[in-house]
């Protein structure tokens, strides 16, 4: 009754079910050669992705300062060039992807401003910035933008 179930052992123990050595380093190589052909197609996607956000977030940060100024007739003041953390608390709906204290902002005046530039310094050392002058995004530059 119990026969089926019975397992030969010395069936078992006798095959040679399994890969050799040379079948696991083969596929050891050729993972090692896949690898080294995706690690260096991926290794800048990141930085990328970051300046792609911060970019998005320069025209935000535009967007809002013009609302601001239709509001207030002028542009927050800030005449030292510092991150936009104490300027970010000024703007409604300011909405971005990375912390404010990300970017650059400085105006002309301390009141009354009417200029403005916002800079991003991306990892690779390339600025990206909007201006009052400029309208849209400029960048990437090798050297700090000036107002």
């Amino acid at each position: 009754m119990f026969s089926i179930f019975k397992i030969d052992k010395q069936r078992v123990l006798d095959s040679e079910a399994g890969f050799t050595l040379i079948e696991l380093v083969i596929v050891i190589v050729v993972l090692g050669i896949l690898m080294s052909m995706a690690v260096p197609a991926l290794s800048g996607v990141k930085n990328k992705a970051d300046t792609a956000v911060a970019k998005a977030d320069l025209h935000n940060i535009m967007q809002s300062l013009e609302m601001y100024y239709l509001d207030e007739g002028e542009y927050p003041a800030q005449v030292t060039k510092g991150d936009m953390e104490t300027v970010a608390a000024n703007l409604d709906e300011l909405n971005i992807k990375n912390e404010a204290s990300a970017y650059d902002y400085v105006t002309d005046t301390d009141s009354g401003a009417q200029k403005y530039l916002i800079s991003y310094e991306a990892a690779s050392d390339e600025f990206y910035y909007i201006s009052t002058d400029e309208s849209s995004l400029t960048g990437p530059e090798t050297t700090a933008p000036s107002l």
